[in-house]
């Protein structure tokens, strides 16, 4: 024990010496009972400790001071004898007691430490000694503790000290020894029950002075000064006239060692930063903040505060604002994939975006703008390729400084953003929709909020849309393929679906170009070719359309929302219509002459054809869905043109249907429907290239004998003498009869 009280003392010595330890002068306020005086002085003892030693750094005398120890009045118990001892302190003269009895008188230099009462042993010295030096608890415990009647109650004080000290009771008689035991007791159940001695047990201290001879104990008052702190921000910057910050709230402990597990006090600052200010005990203290007011981080650092008697104490401390590191200011996304890649030839890189700042606490999603607040400050920030746009100055290209950080990295104070997009990547329509961002705190003290949520910004292509219809008709086209060139000369193929529909997305900034490349089978390809422009503001603009009404439209529209319209129109394949001329004998007739009309009357003349040595004549490109009039304007030679009963000219009307789609060729003659690949009214071809037929019979019967034939003798010949044997049969017949009668 004496070998740790040297290693303790020199320890000590050297932290006095540091110059690390400073405790104020306390008011002189001496215990009641004191010590008889004599001028011997038997040796002096250095004042030290820190919050290393026991007790901690709340001293009463202030370390490196000089007290001087003497004895005292002698006492005296059977064969046992002991003395006081006087401890002159700066704080006072105090009655000291001799902690091992059985130890001679000691003499030279002493250290001084507290003991530590967190432990029963000593916090039962501490009681032992209070309840015979403070009169009102000695009158009130004291007494009957000590036993006043028998008018040895410093003997039996020293007697319990040195017990609870060492658990010595050597030299003791047993009486007496019973006695000390009972003391103890009586001692250890007040010091926890009785709420007197328990006041008196934290006003006071037990100072030990130690050396190798001698242990000595006595106690001191508790001197009192004050303390409290002033509050500020580390960055009035940001938090100066922003009510998400606030220095009112800030709670901070008071605490006896530096480890911050004894708290003696609260410190609570008002709006200004100001805190209530509390009474403590002169010494060494430890503040450190418990809770960080609104809007601030919670300061960790543990800060030290000496507090003289008397006076008070002002610490000043300053806390960091809590601020969002933001990094992603906002990500761009396709609004059709929800993704951040782009469509088509579009691009998420170029968006600019002006963003602004207020100092206010949100209020919803109302934007502060609204409410006539002014930003405090407003940047305009361009998006990457993968379209999102940072807190940087990489992205920064014009409006105020960034706010920075502790660390000097950008950092956004607490308050609200607001972001509205003031040009569009090429590709996408420019988005107007301002987006309110709220960064807020949770009040946790912590250094970053991470509140701030970047807004994931749909942007809407800027498309060409192709509706791909039949003339005439809205029966949609699917399968025909355009193809667009843009102003680098990229080109790109779209098909139309099911619906007759296709898209151009993501139209870049320049001239555009789009025309039919091919169409399915049972249609004609349109020849129009349509040119738009885009300009730096993504608007479009028409610049030519050569389509005409004959071969199938395209109109080209600009909606109100920036997005284009092409509405295409096609036309059914054309079809041929071949015509058969023959007799009733199956011969093939040349030369027979057969006119196509538009109308009825046949007065519309619109084609003319005649059948060559294989019978056959042809029309060309003629309309589906369109009524024609054919009749024959010309016999072969021999024949005669075939008529009505009534001798009117013979007409067919000739009508056809189509839908390539299913496959579908429905061929009318004079109202009636034909289908079949044979017969007279046959349907050849395909979809690309149909055929109809049509057979035309001129009997013999309505042949014209030809002149200068030479059976036209034989035939005279033959008729005359048929003439002849009539009229000689007449007259013979005549005879006969007039005969009979």
């Amino acid at each position: 024990m004496k070998k740790w009280k040297r290693i303790l003392s020199a320890a000590l010595s050297v932290l006095l010496l540091s110059g690390n330890i400073s405790v104020c002068a306390a008011e002189n306020l001496s215990a009641a009972r004191t010590y008889t005086d004599r001028s011997e002085v038997i040796g002096t003892a250095v004042v030290v400790g820190d919050e290393g030693s026991a007790g901690g750094s709340a001293l009463f005398s202030r370390p490196g001071t000089i007290a001087t120890i003497t004895p005292g009045k002698p006492h005296s118990y059977g064969s046992w004898g002991t003395c006081e001892f006087n401890v002159k302190t700066e704080t006072g003269n105090h009655l000291g007691f001799c902690a091992e009895p059985n130890s001679g008188t000691p003499s030279g230099n002493f250290s001084v430490s507290i003991l530590d009462d967190s432990q029963e042993k000593n916090a039962n010295i501490k009681a032992a000694v209070l309840c015979y030096v403070i009169p009102e608890l000695y009158e009130g415990l004291g007494k009957n503790i000590y036993n006043e009647k028998d008018n040895n109650t410093y003997a039996y004080c020293h007697a319990l000290i040195g017990y609870l000290y060492n658990g010595s009771l050597t030299g003791l008689s047993s009486s007496m020894a019973d006695g000390v035991r009972m003391m103890y007791s009586t001692i250890n159940t007040h010091r926890q029950t009785n709420p007197t001695l328990i006041s008196y047990m934290q006003r006071y201290q037990v100072y030990v002075a130690y050396n190798s001879q001698q242990d000595i104990v006595w106690v001191e008052e508790q001197q009192k000064g004050s303390v409290n702190l002033k509050k500020e921000s580390a960055n009035p910057e940001m938090t100066d006239g922003n009510s998400c910050y606030s220095l009112e709230g800030a709670m901070y402990g008071v605490y006896k060692e530096q480890a911050c597990t004894t708290k003696v006090a609260d410190l609570t600052t008002d709006a200004q930063g100001n805190s209530n200010t509390v009474e403590v005990d002169a010494g060494t203290y430890y503040v450190k903040e418990t809770k960080a007011p609104k809007g601030f981080v919670l300061d960790k650092k543990v800060h030290p505060v000496t507090v003289t008697a008397g006076k008070t104490a002002v610490l000043k401390v300053k806390d960091l604002p809590q601020l969002d590191p933001v990094g992603v200011l906002l990500g761009k996304i396709d609004k059709e994939t929800n993704q951040n890649k782009p469509q088509g030839s579009a691009s998420l890189e170029g968006a600019e975006f002006t963003v602004k700042y207020y100092k206010t606490e949100p209020t919803g999603t109302q934007n502060p703008a609204e409410q006539g607040k002014t930003p405090e400050r407003t940047w305009v920030f361009r998006t990457d390729e993968d379209g999102f746009c940072y807190y940087d100055t990489k992205y920064l290209i014009s409006g105020s400084e960034l706010y920075l950080g502790a660390t000097g990295l950008p950092q956004i104070p607490l308050g609200i953003i607001t972001i509205q997009e003031t040009k569009a990547p090429e590709g996408y329509i420019l988005n107007p929709e301002i987006f309110v961002v709220p960064i807020t705190s949770n009040n946790d003290g912590s250094e970053f909020v991470y509140t701030y949520n970047e807004p994931e910004i749909p942007e809407t292509l800027l498309t060409l849309d192709i509706v791909k219809v039949l003339k005439g008709k809205d029966t949609p086209i699917p399968g025909v393929v355009f193809l667009h060139t843009d102003s680098k000369g990229n080109q790109e193929e779209v098909t139309t679906d099911e619906k007759g529909q296709a898209v151009l997305k993501g139209l870049t900034r320049g001239t555009h170009t789009i025309q039919e490349k091919s169409v399915p089978d049972g249609y004609t390809k349109n020849p129009g070719v349509l040119k738009f422009s885009v300009d730096e503001n993504n608007k479009i603009t028409l610049l030519e359309n050569t389509a005409t009404d004959k071969t199938g439209t395209m109109k080209f529209t600009v909606r109100e929302d920036g997005t284009a319209q092409l509405h295409v129109e096609d036309v059914l394949a054309p079809y041929q219509l071949i015509v058969h001329k023959v007799n009733d004998h199956a011969k093939v007739l040349e030369g027979a002459e057969f006119t196509l009309y538009a109308d009825k009357d046949c007065k519309q003349e619109l084609q003319k054809a005649t059948s060559g040595t294989d019978g056959i004549l042809r029309f060309q490109d003629l309309e589906v869905d369109k009524k024609y009039y054919l009749k024959e304007t010309k016999a072969p030679d021999g024949y005669q043109i075939p008529v009505n009963a009534d001798g009117s000219d013979i007409v067919y009307e000739i009508y056809t249907k189509s839908d390539p789609q299913k496959d579908l060729f429905e061929y009318y003659v004079n109202g009636k429907k034909y289908t079949d690949a044979t017969g007279d009214f046959a349907i050849t071809g395909t979809k690309a290239d149909r055929e109809v037929n049509l057979k035309v019979v001129n009997p013999v019967g309505m042949k014209m004998p030809e002149t200068g034939s030479p059976w036209t003798v034989g035939i005279l010949l033959t008729g005359l003498g048929l003439i002849v044997a009539g009229y000689v049969m007449m007259i013979r017949k005549g005879k006969q009869e007039d005969e009979e009668k």
